[in-house]
């Protein structure tokens, strides 16, 4: 039998990877045991595709191969030595919006199997949003995360990770804890970072953050560095001198009704606008300030709830969907299921709306008490 004259035997071909597409994690454990590369070499070329899989193999192997990767989901092509690929430069990382609770079970699932995580590690993510699920990928990466959450009501947003700065954040810190935080941050002429909205005044560069978050994660979830690119924040006005400038302010910068807007100031202080992006809250802030007009600045991810049950619905479900959502102890269950409130249970804001939605399912209710 004659072999094909048309297939090129040579070891000049290889495999291209142009997108991880559809597949999840799995696959690279499975090409792992199928080919001699580490693990994680295959993580980095799958996830900062497009980027050379394999090279140094003939035609008719590298046109197998590629035909079974892309039938996995991997988009992939056989490709000459001589024919010049580019692979990618910009490298981002990437975060998640969640729009809908009603979709966060789906949510969950998808990110679990694109990840390749356990659930209770998902679950975490998914608590901290908005925040980082994955870093240091490429955009064809950043638009297969896009597509696969394309259903779910999920903003999937990307920052370039050469051009990002990053808000220092801190929450209920002690008077000891504030002197420690002074004495690593002053070596750095960062000190004024510990003042009121100080986040309002100074981003940090990628390098900056880099040098402190060694010194500050000790401090677990009192003090965190957030993407300003995926910073979300709560404006509340305070009790201000009611003018046409404020009604003016509030008319271009907020979804407030119109016929609403003086009721809304009078029941100051009140959220005037929820899950601001940084620079959005920026534009705010800054014509208040013009106007003189007193507000605060509740950045998301440093919100945290203890919650109360209002009306208990149906009991057992209710229990079971506390403990699965919060990991709480049977002791703080007891407590809460008694009708008062945990105050050793905190919640971050996505947690604590997604556990709200879940029991409402089963007529029961809770309030949110921010801590």
């Amino acid at each position: 039998m004659q072999a094909d004259a048309s297939i090129d035997n040579s070891k000049d071909w290889g495999i291209i990877v142009h997108s991880v597409g559809t597949t999840n994690a799995n696959v690279i454990g499975a090409l792992h045991k199928a080919i001699p590369v580490p693990e994680n070499q295959i993580a980095r070329k799958i996830y900062q595709a497009p980027s050379m899989l394999l090279n140094q193999i003939s035609q008719g192997m590298a046109d197998e191969i590629s035909v079974l990767l892309n039938k996995i989901g991997l988009q992939t092509e056989a490709i000459h030595k001589s024919k010049s690929i580019e692979e990618a430069k910009a490298l981002f990382d990437v975060c998640l919006v969640l729009n809908d609770k009603k979709q966060m079970p789906q949510i969950l699932e998808v990110l679990k199997l694109f990840l390749g995580v356990q659930e209770d590690q998902c679950k975490s993510m998914l608590f901290q949003s908005p925040n980082v699920i994955m870093g240091q990928v490429s955009r064809a990466t950043v638009e297969a995360i896009r597509d696969r959450f394309s259903e779910l009501n999920v903003d999937v947003k990307a920052s370039r990770i050469s051009n990002s700065n990053y808000l220092f954040l801190y929450y209920n810190l002690t008077g000891h804890e504030k002197h420690q935080l002074k004495s690593i941050l002053t070596p750095h002429n960062l000190q004024h970072l510990l003042e009121n909205n100080a986040f309002l005044e100074q981003t940090l560069t990628r390098s900056q953050a880099d040098k402190i978050w060694p010194h500050v994660k000790r401090f677990g979830s009192k003090v965190k560095l957030i993407n300003a690119d995926f910073a979300q924040f709560d404006v509340q006005l305070e009790l201000s001198e009611k003018n046409n400038g404020l009604l003016n302010i509030l008319e271009q910068h907020t979804d407030i009704p119109t016929h609403l807007l003086s009721k809304v100031i009078d029941r100051a202080p009140i959220v005037i606008k929820r899950n601001a992006s940084f620079n959005s809250t920026l534009e705010l802030t800054n014509t208040l300030n013009d106007n003189r007009s007193k507000f605060t600045v509740l950045p998301v991810s440093m919100q945290y709830f203890n919650i109360a049950i209002s009306k208990m619905g149906q009991r057992e479900v209710t229990e079971d969907i506390i403990a699965w959502m919060t990991g709480c102890t049977q002791e703080q269950l007891k407590e809460l299921c008694s009708g008062r409130k945990s105050d050793s249970l905190l919640l971050t804001a996505t947690q604590a709306h997604w556990l709200a939605h879940e029991l409402k399912l089963v007529g029961t209710h809770i309030n949110l008490i921010l801590a």
